[in-house]
């Protein structure tokens, strides 16, 4: 669908309405009071007579706005705007200028950690953590460094020790 742009001159509550009711759709603002909106011609001309729209000129960056006598701010958005469609502008952002070299950094991005190994993605696998004889230092030790648990199991899994409560004892502090 073709756009265009509007330059508001004054606020108003109903603005979105109208400009559907003229088969438009906006699909972007840009403070202080410029729209961009999906529309044809015919929704174009019915915008342009909607109280609260200034002007509405194209959106390919012909638009020539210097006789509007804009406010900066607003004179400001249709350049930059403007600019986007000039032949510089757009020779610039298709520019490759990285064309044909890696899209790593020089270097590469990840590093392993070991001394002359920069070739991995991943730092390698440290393993199991050492035994620590039972201070594990925030590591988790193995069932073997743990205390036996009721029932002669091994620590770990509260779930292999069998319940040292039935069920039947009252919780501690509540009447019997």
């Amino acid at each position: 669908m073709p756009r265009f742009l509007a330059i508001l001159q004054a606020s108003d509550p109903q603005l979105a309405a109208g400009i559907e009711a003229a088969n438009g759709r906006i699909v972007a603002a840009h403070e202080p009071g410029v729209l961009i909106i999906d529309g044809d011609g015919t929704t174009a001309d019915a915008v342009r007579q909607l109280q609260a729209v200034r002007a509405v000129g194209p959106v390919d960056g012909s638009w020539d706005v210097t006789d509007l006598d804009l406010d900066a701010a607003t004179a400001d958005i249709v350049g930059a705007w403007n600019r986007g469609y000039s032949e510089e502008f757009v020779a610039a952002a298709n520019l490759n200028y990285r064309a044909d070299e890696p899209w790593d950094f020089p270097g590469g991005c990840f590093h392993s950690g070991i001394e002359g190994d920069d070739s991995s993605p991943n730092p390698p696998s440290m393993g199991p953590p050492p035994d620590s004889g039972g201070d594990t230092g925030g590591l988790v030790a193995s069932a073997g460094d743990q205390p036996q648990q009721p029932g002669g199991q091994p620590g770990g899994d509260p779930g292999t020790a069998p319940p040292t409560d039935d069920g039947t004892t009252p919780p501690e502090g509540s009447p019997a």
